[in-house]
């Protein structure tokens, strides 16, 4: 005969204590994403956002370009910004500089109006799917009065733009 040993096993509890898991995501918004194009409907991009005059030989004259801009976006919920802009004048040297004036139209959009200096739009982004939807126009303008003389050289100058979202 085999002895038999008895052995007390303790079986292990069926039931654990509650745990609680969290959980975290994000859905983000897209970003409001800003298009710049110009005359010919050509996108610019900051390579080739180069802005080049040819000045008659008159006594007097204008000359200008537009850039269009416009916004592709998806929010949950309508947003404001402004598109600001500073404007430097042409420079050959100190004592030749082309004076610059921008001018700003909205095109009859009902969701940006032009700030009354004439230098910022301001923009309500519209909630849910945008694609391509026009902001307005900046027009830069050159003059030279009868009166002006200038030097022949090549003038340069910039002009930058600054996006800040409002509440």
């Amino acid at each position: 005969m085999l002895p038999l040993s008895l052995v007390a096993v303790e079986d292990m509890p069926r039931t654990f204590s509650p745990a609680v898991v969290k959980m975290v995501g994000t859905i983000s918004p897209r970003d409001i994403e800003i298009v710049v194009t110009n005359e010919a409907d050509l996108e610019l991009t900051s390579d080739d956002a180069v802005m080049e005059f040819i000045f008659p030989s008159l006594e007097q004259w204008e000359v200008s370009q537009s850039l269009n801009f416009y916004y592709s976006s998806h929010l949950a919920s309508e947003k404001k910004g402004t598109l600001s802009f500073q404007v430097d004048d042409l420079n050959l040297d100190k004592n030749n500089s082309l004076r610059i004036s921008l001018e700003l139209y909205n095109n009859n959009n009902a969701n940006t109006r032009v700030e009354p200096s004439g230098s910022s739009f301001f923009v309500t982004f519209k909630e849910g799917a945008q694609h391509r939807t026009p902001i307005g126009t900046l027009t830069v303008k050159i003059r030279k009065n009868a009166s002006d003389i200038y030097s022949a050289g090549m003038y340069r100058g910039f002009f930058s733009m600054n996006y800040t979202e409002m509440n």
